[in-house]
């Protein structure tokens, strides 16, 4: 037997398993050439060359003068490289118990090797398995610096790496590291420490991220081999601050059979050979040693792998003594090892080739196309755990997984009862990517509404908003934010319990001046805003998953403003015209009561209320001229004569202005917008300098390469909008949202967002490259998408329209305003100025008095004066 590290406590369960192997041999008196099969034991050392091991097996073969018909191992890949070409040269088997590396399944390469433990292949495809089943995608590995090692890390490399991502690699020779392992593990974007080596380097690798303070929470520890923990121990105080960040390392290894655990019954063993294995294990040891190895759950398993592997070798060679004596090898030792060799031992290969027996770690066969054993492989998840009274740790078999192929993706399997401790007793599935809970974070935030908009605690003519509580303090004590990115910044640090130290920006800040910032800042400031996804952005800075999918789209002024409601008749002339027209009616009235006062009296037979009803038909006679009816009074006076065209000439051109401007209102509101959408621009049918685009956004991209480098650049958000209203420009291109917001609570009436949505793109959040909170902001960004919360946000800041195409408020803007009409009342009010003035020249000189008099009287019942 070949065994590396005899003083590791697994290479002497190993040990002992190979002599209770040889003594169950001879109980059974199975003897070859009559002589009991005995064994030796060559101690090895990992520490040595392959050149060495194999100069010291070659020596005892050139010595030893027994008949050698096999080897047990070696322990090693890395000295199986070595052992199982030389060994085929001088026709001797070799079955391994622990060398892995799956280099050793090809028959040609290695046409004498047999091996009972399964292939690196199966390891490293129950990992993946495992990592499947906590939904990980990544690992930092640490392997050690032999083939065993390198072996495990180009498996997942080569085929698996669409499965795991190595995001950082170490690599341990058994007292160094080839790189600083804390500064390693706290860049690493991994969480999952994957240890790929032996006993004893993974013990004096747990060993050291103790003492760097690396393992435990937020790091989950994955080894393939037990860590020895009495070894440990040795070396660290023992106290409870060391077994609680111990507690939750999870091994993974090849299972070891329990035959009194019901979760084992699927396997087959051989029971008889089982039971005799066991009671010759118990001889093999004093009564010091008994109760520790009185049971194979404390044996390691490639003690039981070593048993099996001895016994095919046994019997093998059982199967060739009943061939006949002609059938026996016998070995021809030479002082030059390389000319030693086993004779006559074809039956003894072919015998081996077809093994099948039942071993107590299962069904024992091999195939011709491979040196693996047939059957697939079993592995067990075992997890530290402290026990009941919380001062020692123990390893708990948590979990199990078995398959006859590689191809195939079976999952694994709880045990009955158990559960896996995580480390600090986490209750929920530690996560593979860096976590930001905890973290300080520097948000930087642009004013855009309804994104982000600003509310000035100081200001005294800003009310606070009602349509919101949530409200986050920025660096500026005056400002603080709300909105839908304010929303969505709450609803992450409730799930990612980070802190956030808000930067807001007015919108006069260029966006990509600001991610530019993000791209050579040293702060770790990140911007949660409305900033769209680009491959130029891309190039500098890291983009989250996207929270927001935005499109573009057009805003025009609104052309088609008025309409037609109950009162719409009145809209072609403002309120303040239609009260100076009824007021020229009143005054035109009381002229004319003035000039034709006498004879109207005179036609008037009755006394009684003479006076108010001589009035009020002088009004009708007004009113009678201004609208174009005929009148029953006969006008007499050149006054009221020029009073009456005056007033007929006002009637006419009110008349056609209403006519017009009514007419063009009903035309306005069945026309459609002057462009209907982007294809409009595309075609030309505005002039492309007319088309304004917020500079630095990115807008500015998808217009210079679908449409034309010639625009119209803005310089800040709010410029946008007055432009449009001052007839500068004629069309803006922003974000749907944004523009619909603004546009329904500020310029309702006034500007149009007119067309579908077009040029689809995302906001996500702006990290650094390689910022190691990316998966973290991903996964929870995903997780309001799948809660429906970003849903929720959409609708809270968008479906509520305040904006109505029947609000009064827009009757002054609509009709046709005072300023316009003035010069036509004034005109008239000048005519009427020449009538009253003749009418007092014409007036006869005696009743001048009396007329002064009745005019006199006519303001006092106007004014309602008392009389003197």
């Amino acid at each position: 037997m070949s065994q590396s590290n005899a003083t590791d406590v697994w290479s002497q369960r190993s040990q002992a398993m190979f002599l209770t192997a040889i003594s169950l041999a001879n109980r059974y008196n199975i003897k070859l050439n009559n002589q009991a099969i005995s064994g030796d034991i060559i101690g090895t050392n990992n520490d040595e060359n392959g050149h060495a091991v194999l100069n010291r097996v070659c020596h005892y073969i050139s010595t030893q003068r027994s008949n050698i018909v096999g080897i047990v191992g070696p322990a090693t890949s890395n000295n199986a490289r070595f052992i199982s070409p030389f060994a085929a040269h001088i026709k001797l088997p070799v079955v391994s118990y622990s060398a892995t590396h799956v280099d050793f399944s090809d028959t040609r390469r290695y046409p004498k090797f047999y091996r009972i433990v399964p292939s690196d292949f199966f390891l490293a495809h129950a990992i993946v398995q495992l990592f499947k089943e906590f939904n990980w995608t990544t690992c930092t590995i640490i392997i050690q610096k032999d083939d065993y090692g390198y072996g495990g890390l180009n498996i997942l490399s080569e085929h698996y790496n669409r499965n795991i991502t190595i995001k950082e690699r170490l690599t341990f020779d058994g007292e160094e590291f080839n790189d600083n392992l804390k500064k390693t593990l706290l860049r690493s974007r991994s969480k999952i420490v994957l240890v790929w080596a032996g006993n004893k380097e993974t013990t004096s690798i747990v060993e050291r991220a103790l003492k760097e303070g690396v393992i435990g929470a937020p790091y989950v520890w994955i080894t393939t081999d037990e860590v020895t923990l009495d070894a440990l121990l040795l070396n660290i105080s023992e106290s409870n601050h060391i077994l609680n960040k111990l507690e939750g390392l999870l091994t993974v290894m090849p299972i070891e059979i329990v035959s009194s655990n019901n979760d084992f019954q699927q396997w087959n063993v051989d029971n008889i050979l089982y039971n005799d294995t066991l009671s010759v294990w118990h001889n093999l040891w004093d009564e010091n040693n008994r109760e520790e190895y009185s049971h194979f759950h404390n044996i390691s398993s490639f003690a039981i792998f070593t048993f099996d592997a001895t016994w095919t070798l046994i019997n093998a060679l059982n199967r060739t003594v009943y061939d006949g004596q002609s059938s026996i090898p016998w070995f021809n030792s030479s002082s030059y090892c390389f000319n030693s060799s086993l004779e006559n031992a074809d039956q003894y290969h072919k015998h081996l080739k077809e093994t099948n027996f039942l071993g107590i770690s299962g069904p024992i066969s091999f195939s011709n196309t491979s040196n693996d054993r047939v059957g697939g492989a079993y592995y067990v998840l075992k997890n530290l755990q402290l026990n009941e009274n919380k001062h020692h740790l123990i390893y708990k078999h948590i979990m199990k997984w078995f398959n006859d192929s590689i191809d195939k993706n079976e999952k694994w399997r709880n045990f009955t009862g158990q559960q896996i401790v995580w480390p600090n007793r986490s209750e929920k599935i530690p996560v593979d990517y860096p976590q930001v809970r905890g973290e300080h974070l520097n948000i930087d935030v642009i004013d855009a509404p309804p994104f982000v908009m600003l509310w000035n605690k100081s200001s005294m003519t800003q009310p606070k908003p009602s349509n919101t509580k949530n409200f986050l303090e920025t660096q500026d004590k005056n400002i603080e934010i709300y909105g839908y990115i304010a929303d969505l910044i709450i609803e992450l640090q409730a799930k990612m319990e980070f802190t956030p130290k808000i930067y807001a920006f007015s919108s006069d800040m260029s966006y990509n001046s600001l991610v530019e910032s993000i791209s050579n800042n040293d702060t770790s400031h990140i911007i949660i805003s409305d900033v769209t996804i680009t491959s130029n952005r891309f190039s500098i800075v890291d983009f989250s998953l996207p929270f927001y999918e935005n499109t573009l789209r057009i805003v025009i002024r609104d052309v088609s403003s008025f309409s037609a409601g109950f009162l719409g008749y009145l809209r072609p002339f403002s309120f303040t015209v239609w009260l100076s027209i009824f007021g020229i009616i009143i005054y035109s009235g009381l002229l004319i009561y003035l000039f034709e006062r006498r004879t109207i009296e005179e036609e008037e037979e009755e006394e009684d209320c003479r006076r108010l009803r001589t009035i009020v038909f002088s009004v009708y006679q007004a009113l009678s001229c201004f609208v174009g009816i005929g009148n029953d009074l006969r006008l007499k006076t050149k006054s009221s004569r020029i009073m009456t065209v005056a007033l007929f000439t006002l009637s006419i051109i009110l008349v056609a202005t209403y006519t017009a401007n009514f007419s063009s209102f009903l035309t306005l509101q069945r026309t459609q917008p002057y462009i209907s959408g982007i294809d409009d621009i595309k075609n030309g049918r505005l002039p492309f300098h007319r088309i304004g685009i917020l500079n630095g956004s990115a807008h500015v991209n998808y217009y210079t390469q679908n449409i034309s480098t010639i625009f119209y650049a803005i310089k800040n958000q709010s410029e946008r909008f007055t432009l449009l209203l001052d007839n500068r420009i004629d069309a803006v291109i922003g974000d749907a949202l944004s523009l619909e917001y603004i546009v329904d609570r500020q310029y309702c009436g006034r500007l149009l967002v007119t067309g579908v949505g077009f040029a689809k793109s995302s906001f996500g959040i702006v990290i650094p490259k390689d910022w190691q909170y990316k998966a973290d902001f991903d996964v929870n960004i995903l997780l309001l998408r799948e809660e429906g919360k970003l849903e929720s946000l959409e609708q809270k800041w968008l479906s509520e329209r305040i904006c109505s195409t029947t609000n009064t408020k827009t009757f002054e803007q609509d009709g046709i305003p005072m300023n316009v009409m003035t010069g036509l009342f004034v005109s008239f009010l000048v005519v009427s100025g020449i009538a009253l003035m003749l009418h007092f020249y014409y007036c006869p000189m005696e009743i001048n008095e009396n007329c002064r008099k009745k005019a006199v009287n006519i303001v006092r019942i106007l004014l309602r004066l008392p009389k003197h």
